[in-house]
């Protein structure tokens, strides 16, 4: 499947959802426009002089639907790879360190890290969005050798403004310390960045259909279709649940 097919597939679903009436939809959802028509009952879906067209919002929503379908399904079902390179702790003081990961993949999951000073391992990242990110920059509130927390930290970095991923870890009572044996770091191969139109996204085809249905719920909900949003979401949930099953 490729970027193209995947937004063909999207239009289509989502003409499955269009009422045989009036569409109460904003051709611009930032700034507002025209009910965008309904002839013979398809959606005619085009833009303004101030919109982008449709299969903007669709591309542009593409990553966010693959991550929740990664997200949604066992390991087995998911083009998952194993990084287990030599990852080096690096102590940053006030009991706290990083460890910067050497590439950059959107799709990272922390499968198991500890180190040598932690009575548990930490086996799921938080992301800098989680209520409890901030709490870990409070030397009262952040976690402790016996209920460690990890964080993903994803950053900006040098002249080209390329994003750099390191592991923020809370907390150590070691200013020499080590990870031990069996740290690993999860990566998802597919769908990175949808530039190309022939770019390649690399997902399990019992997962296809429900991928599209997810694209459409993001874009429904981009132009405020709450009710359409949430019929797609619920379509995909439906159909993944299916194939977890079988």
């Amino acid at each position: 499947m490729t970027v193209a097919d995947a937004i063909r597939q999207v239009k289509i679903r989502m003409q499955e959802l269009t009422p045989f009436g009036e569409w109460l939809a904003k051709t611009n959802p930032a700034a507002g426009g025209d009910p965008i028509p309904v002839t013979n009952g398809l959606l005619v879906l085009r833009p303004t002089r101030d919109e982008k067209p449709i299969e903007s919002y669709i591309r542009e929503c593409l990553p966010d639907a693959f991550k929740i379908i990664v997200d949604s399904v066992p390991e087995h079902l998911v083009p998952i790879s194993s990084m287990e390179p030599t990852l080096t702790p690096d102590y940053t003081g006030a009991k706290t360190g990083t460890i910067k990961i050497p590439f950059f993949n959107p799709f990272y999951k922390l499968k198991f890290l500890q180190l040598s000073d932690w009575e548990r391992p930490v086996t799921e990242a938080i992301t800098m969005d989680s209520p409890e990110y901030k709490l870990q920059f409070n030397e009262w509130t952040r976690g402790g050798i016996s209920r460690p927390v990890v964080a993903i930290e994803r950053s900006l970095s040098g002249t080209d403004f390329s994003t750099t991923i390191k592991l923020h870890y809370f907390s150590t009572n070691e200013w020499t310390h080590e990870l031990k044996t069996g740290t690993r770091l999860l990566y998802i191969n597919g769908l990175t960045q949808p530039t190309e139109l022939n770019a390649n996204i690399d997902l399990d085809e019992n997962l296809e259909i429900p991928f599209y249905y997810i694209t459409a719920s993001l874009v429904y909900s981009i132009y405020g279709q709450t009710q359409f949003a949430d019929s797609m979401m619920e379509t995909a949930k439906a159909m993944i649940q299916g194939t977890i099953k079988q």
